[in-house]
């Protein structure tokens, strides 16, 4: 009633219907406009919100569909909808467990219809998994919903084959001669079942089979090269993997692979040579570009490498495993200044990925002798991992330089808790006992680091 004397009830009814029209239409970019304009009047408007993240997820806008659904979250916490659009969104970052648990976070509560939708999208997780036999456990738990669902019962007979319930009946079928079209994917399945079970000869039958009579398609010959190269046969494994790469010439993992083993034998130069074509073409594979990083980084002089490692940052600035490269070759060099401008702002997320990037910044402010920037980078570091044992012994380290001599040693003695491999702070324990006058207890230290090592005492700086 408010919103009509307003003069905006006729108004926001025109903008959901209109978005939501539009959306059903596909031009999700005019119902973007038009439900993002009616959620400004009515922000408590759930259907225009949620039809909001279906169109910002249809243009692959993912960030701006993860802004709405946190709303959304916020305030239908039990929305099997808001869960399956979760699912979609950390699909795309590859986060198959926020997937997972978005979905179960409604199931318990959903009613049968959106049960069979949750429980069929968690049979097909479990499958992008490679776990068949949780995806049987889904599956069949949808057919018992719903009896008649054929894709459910298509999906069961997939995660079955996935399993190798038929690898048996299908060897013997692919020995046997010609296979349809409609066989195909069914026995390259039991083709991959049969190898990650060992079944080597009747994988490579299977496999052999398909690409004599499917020679345009590559499936096969990635299950016959991957058995080529865990036998050692390198030289047919970079032949298959050739044939793949002349049928798909930008095969990611395939690219990839190929670039490792030539790598491998040697040819340092055709493996960066294969990348910088194939990135020429699909740029947007991170992946890729790191794996060519670290051939740079092997096989150039360290100007060199530092001049196209900045290049590829350029090209890719998210990509954590260039910028952690190329940050270690300026430490390297001492150019310190770099190593700060690189190392700027980073997200939590970075750290966890790439901690090597925090940590030389931080040791670039120590060698600045700047350990107040220093300080504050080990606490960042320690706020973004509180289980990383080298981020407990770098605070504790700075702690120690502050005189807060009780703090470094709870730190300290959480890194040795976290990991007792980790030489620096088993080191430092027994200094910190030594400097605290307990030499009975910095004895007692050192003979447990002793008995641990293995080996003669080793030298406590």
């Amino acid at each position: 009633a408010t919103l009509r004397r307003a003069g905006f009830g006729n108004q926001v009814y025109v903008l959901e219907v209109q978005g939501i029209m539009l959306y059903k239409r596909g031009d999700y970019a005019a119902a973007e406009a038009a439900l993002s304009k009616g959620i400004e009047a009515v922000p408590s408007n759930i259907p225009m919100r949620i039809y909001l993240a279906m169109s910002l997820l249809a243009q692959e806008r993912y960030v701006q569909a993860e802004l709405v659904l946190n709303q959304l979250y916020e305030q239908v916490p039990n929305s099997w909808n808001v869960a399956q659009m979760q699912a979609q969104l950390a699909l795309q970052d590859a986060d198959i467990a926020a997937a997972r648990e978005a979905l179960q976070s409604v199931r318990e509560r959903s009613g049968e219809q959106e049960s069979v939708t949750v429980l069929g999208m968690l049979g097909a997780l479990a499958m992008i998994e490679g776990d068949p036999d949780n995806a049987i456990g889904y599956f069949e738990e949808v057919l018992a919903l719903v009896p008649d669902n054929e894709l459910a019962a298509e999906k069961l007979v997939e995660a079955q084959t996935m399993r190798g319930d038929f690898i048996d009946r299908d060897v013997t079928a692919a020995r046997g001669g010609k296979v349809d079209e409609a066989e195909y994917s069914r026995i390259l399945l039991s083709a991959a079942a049969a190898m990650q079970q060992g079944r080597t000869e009747d994988a490579r039958a299977m496999a052999e089979n398909l690409s004599r009579q499917f020679p345009g398609k590559s499936d096969p010959l990635k299950i016959i090269a991957s058995l080529q190269l865990a036998s050692g046969d390198f030289e047919s494994g970079v032949r298959t993997m050739e044939s793949i790469l002349a049928i798909d010439p930008y095969d990611p993992s395939t690219t990839r692979n190929l670039a490792k083993v030539y790598n491998a034998m040697g040819e340092q130069e055709r493996a960066a040579s294969l990348l910088t074509r194939y990135l020429e073409e699909r740029p947007e594979d991170s992946a890729s570009r790191a794996l060519l990083s670290g051939l740079i980084v092997e096989s150039a002089d360290a100007k060199a490498a530092t001049a196209q490692l900045q290049a590829l940052l350029e090209q890719d600035p998210g990509n954590h495993s260039v910028r952690a490269r190329l940050v270690k070759l300026h430490f390297e060099a001492g150019e310190l200044d770099r190593v700060i401008v690189l190392t700027e702002q980073l997200e939590p997320e970075w750290i966890v990925i790439q901690p090597s990037l925090v940590e030389l910044r931080g040791k670039a402010f120590v060698k600045l002798g700047q350990t107040k920037m220093a300080a504050g980078t080990w606490e960042q570091w320690l706020k973004a991992a509180p289980d990383s044992a080298l981020a407990n012994y770098f605070y504790g380290q700075s702690l120690m330089t502050q005189g807060q001599t009780e703090e470094a040693v709870a730190a300290n003695n959480r890194a040795v808790e976290l990991d007792r491999t980790y030489l620096p702070a088993r080191t430092a324990q027994v200094r910190m006992a030594a400097l605290a006058g307990d030499l009975a207890g910095a004895r007692k230290l050192m003979e447990a680091l002793e008995a641990d090592l293995g080996a003669d005492q080793p030298q406590v700086k």
